[in-house]
């Protein structure tokens, strides 16, 4: 066991044992700060049986650089890519921490769930013969339930994993029954999970990279000195909204890895969630981010159709002056005309505003621009019109599409603190209406509100159980957001990604595979990165066989059987959209250019004290803000 010690001198406690030096660190953080000598002897470690204490202990040692990945690999035994995802998941809260919730189960807990989900099986071998081997035992549940060797699964869904499928109801009635209410985690699906333990997405990523803003011929490959305001990104996430307690109460759902999806109350049957809010994140390496966007559904509305508002004082910065646009669609499933808007009308004055400036203040365009969305294929949709792609190719600006499922190891704004940070505090429910409704912001938005129902028949308006959580939900959504994303979070976001700074070895330690990297496949990879980048710069995307070719482990092939580069545009790896090559093969011919929407400022409404009358509906916090002016109905 290798030598311990502190960084508090007149604490001398010599040589303990791991677990020991652990459990102090445990009853007294603030008083102990681990560190590890070196010896010549080492730990030998299996990256399989790694107990989840000593992920945390071998994680925090690489965040706080204290000794690197490399000099760690050749301590532990492990191999570097382990490592460095040890730090990545502490550092974003995925390992073992899952926002604040316990890595095992406690016993009793084991218990009860064993008891009800063996009795369930009971019941099904015997009314139909089950294998023995794909029965249910206490003894491969419990150890089923506190299995670590990915990532801590949430309470309670990990029963997911079992052989059988398992009905919901069954598994609802466990947490009701545990009183497990606060949300829970949903197993990633298998596609997701083999293209995020794919390296060679994470090289196309890399190489993506340093095509746009780099140069392979040069020291660092070029990157070493650029400049944060170079990197833009944007990502959506959906917040649901329902009503407790004469409260609106959010929960984020996300994209990740470990999805967070809403559960009702078991107390209360009424709490049903019936009403969601998209939001869209634009966001730079250096900190900024662009015009809030929110975007609410509304049925009735033509499939086609777009109704856009500014609404001044709505943005996400302190100061009151920013504005916030609001749009209202048939779906949060935003169409064809919604990204035309948004890439020329959001996007482009954001990156045009905010990137690198020449002497005079004007934009520098000689300085390329890397700006990266997801794959939807909505999304990508407007690249394949030479009207969008000429937008942002004459101002050198490439668009990188990432990787297919891949958002959430490869978006910054998916894979930083920025959407977790603001859930955190929508789904405790710890905000109180005192501090983030605002009564001008609540009139103004019911002047939207009222704008889009003029346009509507009278069974088609939105009606006031929505007025009532639109106009408080977009104000919790927007204060846990403006509370939350700062310039810290944001570098923060770009950061754990690998992009800047720029990290080769980041992107691939954020790869989700269980076989590790050897030191001779880095090599590789770093020998043979220059010649990915040429293929990129040349012809936005890498083909299988170059993968191959070059010894690339972990290439991930669809079900479909064909190479990844001759799947659709948004199923393939990291592509360059604005690459000539590319835009030849996607471009399609517009034959009418889509209108571009027009947009409707709101005014600021003054005060006036809305004093609503409790209603009688079946909401227990449902009011009438329609009455402002007090007047008798």
């Amino acid at each position: 066991m290798n030598s311990l010690w502190f960084k508090n001198d007149y604490y001398d406690l010599g040589d303990r044992t791991l677990f020991d030096y652990l459990s102090l660190c445990k009853e007294h953080p603030n008083e102990y700060q681990p560190f590890l000598k070196r010896n010549k002897e080492g730990f030998n470690l299996d990256s399989k049986n790694v107990p989840p204490y000593l992920k945390v202990y071998i994680g925090n040692i690489y965040n706080w650089n204290i000794l690197s990945s490399k000099e760690l690999s050749k301590l532990t035994g492990l191999n570097i890519r382990t490592i460095t995802y040890y730090g990545l998941s502490i550092s974003r809260q995925k390992m073992l921490y899952n926002n604040g919730r316990p890595s095992y189960l406690p016993e009793e807990s084991c218990e009860k769930i064993a008891k009800v989900i063996i009795d369930s099986d009971v019941k099904k071998t015997n009314k139909y013969f089950v294998p023995p081997k794909y029965q249910i035992t206490k003894k491969n549940l419990i150890n089923l339930m506190n299995e670590e060797k990915d990532t801590v699964k949430r309470e309670f869904h990990v029963v997911y994993g079992l052989n059988k499928d398992m009905h919901r109801s069954t598994i609802y009635r466990v947490m009701q029954d545990l009183n497990a209410h606060t949300g829970n985690a949903e197993i990633t699906t298998t596609p997701r999970s083999r293209a995020m333990a794919s390296v060679a997405n994470q090289v196309s990523l890399g190489a993506s990279v340093v095509a746009i803003l780099g140069d392979p011929n040069k020291a660092d490959f070029g990157m070493k000195n650029i400049e944060g305001n170079r990197l833009y990104n944007s990502d959506s996430a959906t917040f649901g909204i329902h009503l407790k307690d004469s409260r609106i109460q959010v929960v984020y759902i996300g994209k990740r890895p470990d999805h967070l999806m809403a559960e009702p109350d078991p107390s209360d049957h009424s709490n049903d969630m019936d009403f969601f809010i998209k939001f869209y994140f634009l966001l730079n390496a250096a900190g900024q981010c662009g015009t809030p966007v929110f975007i609410i559904g509304h049925k009735h509305m033509a499939k086609d159709a777009i109704d856009i508002y500014e609404l001044d004082g709505f943005g996400l910065d302190n100061s009151g002056l920013g504005k916030g646009i609001i749009i209202i669609l048939n779906s949060r499933g935003c169409s064809l005309k919604f990204y035309e808007y948004y890439f020329e009308h959001v996007v482009l004055p954001f990156i045009m505003a905010t990137r690198p400036k020449q002497a005079n203040k004007s934009p520098d365009i000689s300085k390329s621009v890397l700006y990266q969305i997801d794959g939807e294929a909505t999304q990508i949709a407007p690249f394949k019109s030479n009207k969008t792609n000429k937008l942002f190719k004459d101002k050198n600006i490439d668009v990188l599409k990432s990787s297919a499922s891949d958002t959430a190891i490869q978006q910054p704004a998916d894979a930083g603190k920025a959407f977790m940070a603001a859930r955190a505090v929508i789904e405790n429910n710890a905000l109180e209406e005192t501090y983030y409704i605002n009564p001008t912001d609540s009139n103004s938005i019911l002047e939207i509100i009222k704008a889009h129902n003029d346009k509507y028949p009278t069974k088609n308006k939105i009606s006031d159980d929505h007025k009532t959580k639109i106009i408080k939900g977009l104000q919790k959504c927007r204060f846990a957001l403006q509370d939350k994303i700062n310039r810290g979070t944001m570098q923060k976001s770009f950061s754990v990604t690998g992009h800047f700074p720029f990290d080769l070895i980041t992107m691939l330690g954020n790869t989700r595979t269980r076989d590790g990297i050897s030191d001779e496949e880095i090599d590789n990879i770093n020998n043979t990165f220059p010649l990915f980048v040429n293929i990129m710069k040349q012809r936005g995307q890498i083909t299988e066989d170059e993968f191959e070719a070059n010894n690339i482990p972990g290439t991930y092939c669809s079900n479909t059987k064909k190479p990844q580069h001759q799947l659709c545009i948004s199923r393939r790896r990291c592509t360059i959209l604005t690459n000539p090559h590319i835009f030849d093969e996607i471009k399609v011919e517009i034959p009418v250019p889509v209108p571009v929407p027009i947009v409707q400022p709101i005014a600021v409404v003054e005060y006036v004290s809305q004093r609503g009358r409790k209603r009688k509906t079946t909401s227990d916090a449902v009011y009438d803000y329609g009455n402002i002016n007090n007047k008798k109905r």
